[in-house]
């Protein structure tokens, strides 16, 4: 089992905004040393439900994970995931590119199709059915690769065209994909196009029926059912008891993903790693430090070189 920090919390401990980068990069920092293969970030422009209140602070990704490439020297970087329906695909593909030769060839493109209906409207962008989600972000997969890999890519699409189009520098290598989401529009696209794909914040009992329907999907692609690497965004908080643990979720309600104590949550991984799950993207609510500490101390070692 690997494991990927996403940051979702972005609130400083001083509520001063020009102490929100230095903070941020000593969690980059930390998350390399501990050991974390991935950093990754929510692409919103403005906070999502789940992790606070519209109205507090979030970076906007790329930007971020540009500033990080340069304090960090391993760790590998992406958005979890980017919307396409932000940024079309030859500014994503030019994006791309220039985060992995500053990175000295550490990305991995989040990609996904969109779908935060109130988000999209209320900023100006168009939410289509999910079909036609999952139809443009294949197109654009499709876009990026070739203007990764050729000289001048022409296109014609549904969606867009290009002509004559460059992006230069290339990427120093061929960055992975990592496509999230697991409804069946979007597992034919991972099926088709993915090195990655993100079960996000299901627990591990749901992983094998969503297994079953990508494998299908990669059979049908005429690829190998062990082509695509899974991954599962899950939130983690952590404490002494249970009823600590509980306590950090703040009346949410639901499905309460890792919560517990160390020894719980060493077994909920397990469960995770036996179903098929390969990584484990953590989000850590508020960057609750004991949660981190703990992590860190009691629970990535059990999967030490797993």
């Amino acid at each position: 089992m690997q494991f990927g920090l996403h940051i979702t919390a972005f609130q400083p401990s001083t509520g001063q905004a020009a102490d929100l980068f230095p903070e941020l990069r000593q969690r980059a920092l930390w998350a390399e040393t501990a050991g974390f293969q991935y950093l990754s970030f929510q692409d919103h422009l403005r906070q999502f439900s789940r992790s606070g209140a519209q109205e507090d602070p979030i970076l906007e990704p790329w930007v971020t994970l540009a500033a990080l490439a340069e304090a960090t020297s391993t760790i590998q970087l992406l958005t979890l995931v980017s919307n396409v329906s932000y940024r079309s695909p030859a500014l994503l593909a030019k994006m791309g590119a220039t985060l992995d030769v500053i990175s000295g060839g550490r990305l991995v493109l989040g990609i996904g199709a969109g779908g935060m209906r109130g988000e999209q409207e209320d900023y100006g962008f168009d939410l289509p059915s999910n079909a036609m989600l999952a139809e443009r972000l294949h197109e654009a997969l499709r876009i990026i690769k070739a203007l990764w890999r050729e000289p001048r890519v022409t296109y014609e699409g549904a969606f867009w065209q290009l002509r004559d189009a460059v992006v230069e520098p290339k990427p120093l290598h061929t960055p992975r994909v990592l496509i999230g989401g697991s409804g069946q529009h979007t597992l034919r696209v991972a099926a088709q196009e993915a090195d990655l794909c993100d079960f996000n914040m299901i627990p591990s009992e749901a992983v094998t029926d969503k297994l079953t329907a990508l494998h299908g999907h990669l059979r049908e692609a005429g690829r190998d059912v062990g082509d695509v690497e899974v991954t599962s965004l899950q939130r983690l908080l952590l404490a002494p008891t249970r009823e600590q643990a509980v306590g950090k979720l703040g009346g949410r309600t639901g499905y309460a993903s890792l919560t517990g104590t160390p020894r719980e949550i060493v077994v909920a991984i397990k469960a995770f790693q036996d179903a098929g799950v390969h990584t484990l993207f953590i989000m850590v609510p508020n960057n609750d430090q004991e949660t981190l500490e703990l992590f860190e101390r009691e629970v990535m070692p059990a999967f030490v070189g797993g």
